[in-house]
């Protein structure tokens, strides 16, 4: 799975959470974890400084 994404897609671009948190995926079949991908937080974590840089 390394061309997964694990960033979070926002205003058509990849980014990483403001605070960092990441979260594991992991095989419900096996319990095997797969990847982290990018822990979303509320929304208000995407603050106008981002939506701005983005266009």
């Amino acid at each position: 799975m390394t061309d997964t994404p694990t960033q979070l897609f926002i205003g058509g671009a990849w980014l990483d959470a403001a605070d960092g948190a990441t979260m594991p995926v992991d095989d419900p079949a096996t319990g095997e974890i797969l990847c982290q991908i990018t822990g979303a937080g509320p929304s208000s974590e995407v603050d106008v400084s981002t939506m701005n840089r983005l266009g």
